[in-house]
């Protein structure tokens, strides 16, 4: 509860409401992995063993070694169609949460944890109580949003994306050396056209949201959603790649690489 948790805050006169939840989406569905080929065995290979990889599969890869009860993340990301690779968590689209089949895995509970403790890192950074980022966040909103003599409304939706991984391969594994992943503001994953499976659902909240803030003054979101960019976006995507609240969404996007491969 409170401000802080709530995807649209408007309101005037010291008064906010909040009508959604700030949840927001994971999407594995389109990525490139960029890969150096490596010559003889890794051990051999002193451009190998200058990396630590974050994870190394032996080549040819044995799926029939990851098959038992099904569940493995490989055989997950191998057995779907990549549209179905991705979950939203948002109150009006409950029919698009999750792909039935990805629901049926634990990777695809993975999906939906971190989308939740996506809520819960932004949630804890903008608390206007706990965090000095916070504090300072709203007072500068709403700063802003007095000298405009106008309402505050804007979405703190935010959707987790890959990055670019790296892949080291040499004669007999594939090692996976990087694997960032992105924070994106929902405006903006819904606005690039590179974007994976779940655009459409983003391109629809997004509307959604617009239809939220319908007469509100355009330059107040906007500020709101770029001092949010600038301050606090930087630090949700650094604990997607380090936090252990997120170690599950990593391991399965390290499967969802070689799979890529």
């Amino acid at each position: 509860g409170g401000a802080a948790g709530s995807a649209f805050f408007h309101g005037g006169a010291g008064r906010v409401e909040a009508p959604g939840e700030a949840l927001g989406g994971v999407d594995f569905s389109r990525f490139e992995v960029r890969v150096e080929q490596v010559s003889g065995t890794c051990e051999a290979s002193e451009r190998c063993r200058q990396v630590t990889p974050l994870l190394s599969v032996p080549k040819p890869v044995d799926l029939a070694a990851w098959a038992g009860g099904g569940g493995h993340p490989l055989l997950v990301w191998l057995g779907l169609p990549e549209d179905a690779f991705w979950v939203n968590l948002h109150p009006t689209q409950p029919d698009r949460m999750i792909d039935p089949g990805l629901a049926a895995t634990e990777t695809g509970r993975r999906l939906l944890d971190a989308d939740l403790e996506l809520k819960r890192a932004a949630a804890a950074l903008l608390h206007p109580e706990r965090s000095p980022l916070g504090a300072g966040f709203w007072d500068a909103v709403y700063d802003f949003a007095g000298l405009k003599n106008a309402r505050l409304c804007y979405s703190l939706r935010q959707w987790i994306v890959p990055g670019t991984p790296e892949v080291l391969e040499t004669e007999d594994a594939l090692h996976v050396v990087s694997a960032p992943l992105l924070v994106k503001h929902e405006s903006a994953f819904a606005g690039d056209s590179g974007g994976g499976a779940g655009a459409q659902a983003a391109s629809q909240s997004a509307s959604h949201a617009a239809e939220q803030c319908e007469g509100v003054e355009p330059a107040v979101r906007q500020y709101a959603e770029d001092l949010y960019e600038r301050r606090v976006l930087p630090l949700v995507q650094q604990a997607v790649n380090v936090e252990d609240a997120f170690s599950g969404l990593r391991e399965v996007f390290h499967w969802r690489i070689v799979a890529q491969w």
